[in-house]
């Protein structure tokens, strides 16, 4: 649309103004970024591939670094991970299916492969009418290597549900909770302690955990002796097999 303007041009260009209004504006919906779809892995399909990667030596070449024996880290299923140049730990729900698998490589450094879910280290040869409950595959190995039926948590938190469902399954009458020599380490076992629904009791050992402390000469002896002197909580038993 042409406008005369208040300001008339002295020379050629004439004294009109051409008014365009604003310009139509296009607009696009903004798209949501796509969700991404969970990964999701055979975690079992991947152990078998690793133990077939997996020499005796390299096991007990691990297990003279931690501190344990080879039989403890074979008998929760260490294998060798050459695709990630690490020692991988496979991690189990509570009747026993390999749902994710821990990595750790030489420096100590640990992570999970991706589509990995948490879930406990432990081996059926544990099941025991008392066990521990540690944190990580490596202090599980240590309890192992002591003579202790043990389960390993993935870390000072979580798997509390599946923690007590193991139980149950393995008909489990009490627990030692071995804690991690920290402020978390405590926490967490606290949390667990506030779930559990049989005699149970909180330790911790004199050094940064439990695998430092079977390193520096405790055993299953003096552990036993420790716990017994502490006070034992002892919870209500909800379970349906103790009601009338």
């Amino acid at each position: 649309m042409r406008q005369e303007s208040s300001r008339p041009s002295k020379g050629n260009a004439g004294g009109w103004l051409h008014s365009l209004g604003d310009p139509q504006r296009v607009y696009r919906p903004v798209q949501a970024p796509p969700t991404p779809r969970p990964v999701t892995i055979d975690a079992e399909a991947i152990m078998r591939g690793f133990e077939s990667e997996t020499w005796p030596e390299m096991i007990a070449q691990l297990a003279g670094s931690l501190g344990v024996t080879a039989r403890s880290l074979e008998a929760i299923g260490t294998a060798w991970a050459q695709s990630h140049n690490a020692f991988a730990f496979p991690m189990r729900d509570w009747t026993g299916k390999i749902i994710g698998i821990r990595l750790r490589d030489h420096t100590g450094h640990k992570w999970a492969i991706r589509g990995s879910r948490a879930g406990l280290f432990y081996s059926e040869a544990s099941k025991a009418p008392e066990v521990a409950i540690v944190e990580g595959p490596t202090d599980l190995a240590a309890a192992i290597t002591i003579g202790i039926p043990t389960i390993g948590r993935p870390s000072c938190q979580g798997s509390e549900q599946d923690i007590v469902r193991l139980l149950a399954r393995w008909d489990v009458r009490s627990v030692v909770v071995i804690t991690d020599n920290d402020g978390p380490g405590w926490a967490g076992a606290q949390r667990l302690s506030g779930m559990l629904t049989v005699p149970h009791v909180c330790w911790t050992p004199p050094t940064k955990d439990l695998r430092a402390y079977v390193r520096a000469g405790g055993n299953r002896a003096l552990i036993h002796a420790m716990t017994r002197s502490l006070v034992w909580t002892k919870p209500v038993n909800h379970d349906r097999r103790d009601r009338p």
